[in-house]
């Protein structure tokens, strides 16, 4: 069977969603596939529920728009419901005339055109079987750029830009408690005699605990605990918390097998995590394990080879572009890549531009690729790869999509026209995401030094 469609995308996290949903209220008939039953990908599947969110000088998130829509039918916090968060994807999906979900539907395979640098359609399978759709704009939101890759677009794995291709950042399994006595353990991380490090709370977050990484002995092989990033969600049958902390290294985010065997190592550190803090940490004395995660929570795999690959000297120079589709700022944070290395914040920008050329492969025209395998240098992916700049750059290619297919132009020629990118992002001004171009100053400018490196 065969259908067509203006234009189509493959879908696996919240960047997909909002390129799904621009494209549509921007008149394309649109088609969102989803391999799962439910929607949110990373972010509700994986229990990735503590938002990183850069904050400018106003007090509020620098990705506006859709994430911003987003943000708000899911309480406007900086953790949310889960299953709050599915209803509001799933919203923002239902209520688009021009736009058909397809769920627990898997890609099965690319179909290229005869010069191999346009994708014609997909193949795909359900529980009626395979199928194909054709169309005339692709946007793989994939969260590692697996149909980009299928159809034919150059890409790098890990540090390889860097010359370590088998630098790759730590995965990490998220810990689903119940029973943990909040009040407790905020009062405790202030009395003397706490030993676990700083920690900072809000009503639904905390976060800190450094001195864990030293203080817990890990019992499984390559992994390590790092200060809990801490989430608190008050429900029905009591409070669910969620801790982003547990480090899993030398794993291939893109070998099933291995991410099986992660995750099950992960299920037997989790048991230890969980005895440990009973027994040293105050509040957790009746902490039980809720759930096991399902899936890992991968940093880092493959990088798009772009038609402009945005370089770290652009984060830590605040630079601007004049094809900017959105904005990044948030710290510039490499995780753990082996128990040797620590991790480290290269960088704190006040902000910097997402130009619409990083989101396209340099051998495929009419296809798009966002959220954290988009074209970023694998340093500069320390800050572009969290959500709300993953759902800014769906955004803005769902918009150039539409307008694309209007104009009857492909993304390597409408990049290259001005008047078409100041178009485009008129329109994500209309549609309240944050384009406005910026002059900001930076650490160490007009360093003669310091400029030699504007490569990197």
């Amino acid at each position: 069977m065969r259908r067509r469609l203006r234009r189509h995308r493959h879908w696996r996290r919240s960047g997909g969603v909002a390129a799904a949903v621009s494209s549509a209220r921007n008149g394309a008939k649109t088609l969102l596939v989803e391999k799962r039953n439910g929607l949110g990908g990373l972010l509700t599947f994986g229990m990735l529920n503590f938002l990183d969110i850069k904050h400018g000088s106003d007090g509020k998130s620098i990705n506006k728009g859709l994430f911003t829509e987003w943000h708000k039918l899911v309480g406007g916090d900086s953790a949310f419901d889960i299953e709050l968060g599915k209803a509001a994807f799933y919203k923002m999906v239902a209520d688009e005339k021009n736009l058909t979900l397809s769920l627990s539907t898997q890609l099965v395979s690319a179909q290229l055109g005869a010069d191999g640098s346009t994708v014609e359609g997909v193949k795909l399978r359900n529980k009626n079987g395979e199928f194909s759709v054709s169309g005339k704009r692709f946007i793989d939101a994939t969260i590692d750029a697996d149909f980009a890759a299928m159809s034919g677009a150059p890409f790098f794995i890990g540090g390889e830009d860097i010359f370590d291709k088998s630098r790759l950042m730590s995965v990490t399994p998220v810990i689903h408690l119940k029973g943990i006595d909040w009040a407790k353990l905020k009062k405790a991380s202030k009395a003397s005699g706490w030993k676990f490090g700083k920690v900072d709370f809000n009503d639904t977050t905390a976060w800190g605990f450094a001195e864990l990484f030293t203080l817990y002995k890990p019992v499984e092989n390559n992994t390590r605990l790092r200060g809990l990033n801490l989430v608190r969600i008050r429900q029905s049958d009591g409070d669910h918390f969620y801790i982003n902390a547990l480090q899993i290294f030398g794993v291939n985010g893109l070998n099933e097998n291995e991410k099986k065997t992660a995750l099950e190592v992960g299920r037997r550190e989790t048991d230890h995590i969980v005895e440990y803090l009973r027994k040293e940490m105050a509040g957790f004395e009746k902490a039980t394990v809720a759930s096991d995660a399902t899936e890992l929570y991968v940093r880092e795999t493959r990088h798009l080879k772009a038609l402009y690959q945005l370089p770290m000297s652009d984060v830590w120079r605040n630079q601007d572009h004049w094809d900017s589709i959105g904005h990044g700022g948030y710290p510039v944070d490499i995780q753990g890549t082996s128990l040797k290395d620590l991790g480290t914040v290269v960088s704190n920008p006040k902000t910097y531009a997402i130009p619409l050329r990083s989101l396209i492969p340099q051998k495929l025209t009419n296809m798009l690729v966002v959220g954290r395998a988009a074209g970023y240098s694998s340093i500069a992916a320390g800050s572009a790869r969290v959500v709300p700049t993953g759902m800014t750059t769906g955004e803005a290619a769902g918009a150039a999509a539409a307008q694309s297919i209007k104009s009857n132009v492909n993304f390597h020629k409408f990049s290259a026209d001005e008047k078409l990118v100041e178009t485009l992002r008129t329109t994500l001004e209309k549609q309240g995401a944050l384009v406005k171009h910026f002059n900001s100053k930076y650490p160490y400018q007009g360093n003669g030094t310091i400029m030699q490196l504007r490569s990197w």
